[in-house]
């Protein structure tokens, strides 16, 4: 009787879900609330959060717990600084040694029109504000008169230099980043701001934007909060100068720096003052002095809120200016020593230094920290050195004994593999250990969605596959992708592991009574899926088309790791002797920089590069997936075939027309 109540509320269940599907098969949003309702990720009811009082007492009452949550995020940032001046003399204009030569144009704020502000909101996603979320400012968008008058209240505020008091207080939520859960210090503020205040900051933010990358203002290896740079450029440039240095027998040191409460800190003074200095003057920066004085905060816990309390330091995290403010705040950082190459993204710092010998590397690591603890002081931040790590990459072995570095008398601590900006990286740049975690992360994804399998129909069970799994797959490939074949493999057997979960009926999931996994090679092709191989290719395929033919697409940094010497179809081994003699080692083959431009000259990049898709980047996507899931489908049902990654053919050494060793058809 059991299995038969089991089996009748299972086969019910099924059916249940499947006309929900069916039901909301056009609304992506319904999909995923099904979805992670069954996966027991639907929203919770908020805790009850009890905090350590500053005698160390417990206070529960929702009202005490907000007021001390807004008395320590109000006060964080002086009770910091009034540290920082204990340590050292605080020189209030000290920064300006480090400004370059200012920027000898203005800004010149361009009035708004009812068009602009239109399609600002529209574009706006319907994420929680202060007063409620932006889905009842998208209606009123739909109202030309709205849109119009909005636009003439903008206007007035960018004339005239000033922001709009009752869009300056912030509604914050406190966020538990870990650890206990009574310590206040454990918590993240995020605020809340106004639904009309993101559209007056959208607006400035594109003007302040533009104006910045016309006059090349920003520091060109900054990769965060900028549009058509990501985390992927920023580790293939850190990458790039790593294999350098071990191409040339060096010895590089990465120091990953962490900032205490970077964006909490910034002085406002400060960041005026470089504002103007990057060529945000008159009115322009007046507006951003009303912008950032007279802000006022409060704490919401549970819908009881805190007594609204002043900030005098920072800007509000969750804010749209916020992040671009503090780009330009360490815009000047680089200039503190040409002994080291800088890449930033936001408020993840990274220094890399290169020697002959760890003396040489010892010198000016100890000369760059010097200035580096000077700009930090003069610019009222403060470095986390419990967080901030180095790593040491050569080709020999090293004595590293008695090798350390110290940051205000505290020795930073030495790694192995950290992680940096989500990427894993070793200090034999293998990328063993990041694979590992991906594959830790895919088994714990793969063991839920078997359990949906009979509640989803296929076509939600691959958008589970598609997020949970795919996207790991996707997620900096180019940094890792061309990791040894043993990686590879083993993130493979993975990905057909999830891959049996989406199939229909069932699946052989391992050795059964003798019998072998059942085979997933026509279930990648029929659900139009790339092999984590094929995610590869098409991500170095899609690079070098940018490099090649779509130049403006890329970062010069980025354009930059690619010589203009490069192999096309045309050339030969003879023409790219100057290009081999770097890249064709050891150290540079299991690279993007070596296989990139060796893929770019294959049958099947050929095949892919049609006319329009020079000019199409989207055609271009298409056609790569369309060639690569013929490729990887071809052959028998039960044997994959030779992969590209695997086997990607050289350049030939006479002008002889080369018989390719692969069929890709």
């Amino acid at each position: 009787m059991k299995k038969f109540c089991d089996k009748h509320v299972t086969l019910a269940k099924e059916k249940h879900y499947k006309k929900l599907f069916v039901k909301y098969q056009d609304c992506s949003k319904k999909q995923w609330q099904i979805i992670n309702g069954l996966l027991n990720r639907s929203k919770k009811s908020a805790d009850h959060i009890r905090l350590k009082d500053t005698d160390g007492s417990i206070i529960s009452s929702e009202k005490a717990v907000a007021d001390r949550f807004n008395s320590y995020f109000s006060s964080i940032a002086a009770n910091i600084k009034t540290q920082i001046d204990a340590r050292r003399t605080f020189d209030p204009g000290g920064f300006k040694q480090y400004l370059k030569s200012p920027c000898p144009h203005s800004i010149f704020l361009n009035p708004t029109s009812s068009t602009e502000v239109y399609d600002t909101i529209r574009k706006l996603k319907n994420k929680s504000t202060l007063d409620c979320k932006i889905e009842p400012l998208k209606i009123a968008n739909a109202s030309r008169k709205f849109t119009e008058t909005f636009a003439k209240v903008i206007n007035a505020s960018f004339s005239s230099g000033v922001f709009p008091t009752a869009l300056k207080i912030a509604k914050v939520i406190p966020i538990h980043k870990g650890g206990s859960k009574t310590e206040v210090s454990n918590y993240r503020p995020i605020s809340l701001l106004g639904s009309m205040s993101k559209v007056y900051e959208k607006l400035m933010h594109s003007r302040v934007l533009d104006f910045l990358d016309k006059n090349n203002s920003l520091f060109e290896n900054q990769y965060g909060f900028r549009p058509g740079r990501s985390c992927e450029h920023a580790l293939l440039n850190a990458q790039n100068s790593l294999l350098h240095s071990l191409n040339k027998n060096q010895i590089s040191l990465l120091l990953l720096l962490d900032y205490s409460k970077a964006f909490d800190l910034l002085d406002h003074n400060t960041l005026l003052c470089k504002l103007e200095h990057y060529g945000i003057r008159g009115i322009a920066k007046e507006w951003f002095r009303s912008y950032l004085t007279n802000r006022r905060q409060y704490v919401s816990i549970n819908g009881t809120y805190s007594e609204s309390k002043s900030i005098d330091f920072g800007v509000p995290q969750g804010s749209i200016l916020g992040p671009l403010l503090f780009v330009i705040y360490i815009n000047d950082l680089p200039g503190i020593s040409n002994l080291a190459k800088f890449i930033l993204y936001a408020d993840d710092a990274n220094i890399i230094v290169s020697g002959s010998s760890l003396d040489e590397v010892s010198r000016k690591v100890n000369k760059l920290i010097g200035s580096l603890v000077d700009w930090v002081g003069v610019n009222g931040l403060s470095l986390n050195v419990k967080k901030t790590c180095y790593m040491i990459f050569s080709r020999t072995r090293l004595n590293l004994d008695r090798f350390t570095i110290s940051i205000d008398n505290t020795v930073i601590e030495r790694k192995t593999h950290a992680r940096f900006l989500g990427v894993i990286m070793d200090v034999k740049l293998t990328w063993a250990e990041h694979i590992k975690a991906i594959k830790a992360k895919m088994a714990r994804y793969i063991g839920v969605m078997y359990k949906l399998k009979r509640l989803l129909p296929v076509p939600a069970r691959l958008k589970v596959f598609q997020s949970l799994v795919q996207s790991h797959l996707n997620f900096c490939s180019l940094v890792w992708g061309f990791a040894s074949k043993n990686h590879i493999e083993s993130l493979f057997t993975k990905q057909k592991q999830a891959m049996r979960t989406v199939m229909s009926g069932y699946v052989n999931y391992k050795y059964r009574n003798g019998n072998p996994p059942a085979h997933t090679k026509r279930a990648f092709e029929s659900h139009n899926v790339l092999t984590v191989h094929s995610i590869i290719v098409k991500n170095a395929l899609i690079l070098l088309h940018k490099v090649k033919h779509m130049p403006s697409l890329l970062p010069q940094s980025i354009k930059d790791l690619f010589p203009n010497n490069i192999p096309s179809l045309i050339t030969t081994y003879d023409d790219c002797a100057d290009w081999l003699s770097t890249y064709n080692s050891s150290t540079f083959r299991p690279s993007v920089f070596y296989k990139g431009p060796m893929l770019s000259i294959t049958k099947l990049n050929t095949a892919i590069t049609i006319p329009s898709s020079i000019y199409s980047l989207n055609v271009f996507k298409k056609s790569a997936k369309s060639e690569l899931i013929k490729s990887q489908s071809s052959g028998n049902d039960e044997d994959w075939p030779t992969f590209l990654l695997y086997n990607i053919p050289g350049l030939r050494r006479t002008s002889r027309e080369r018989r390719p060793t692969i069929d890709y058809s």
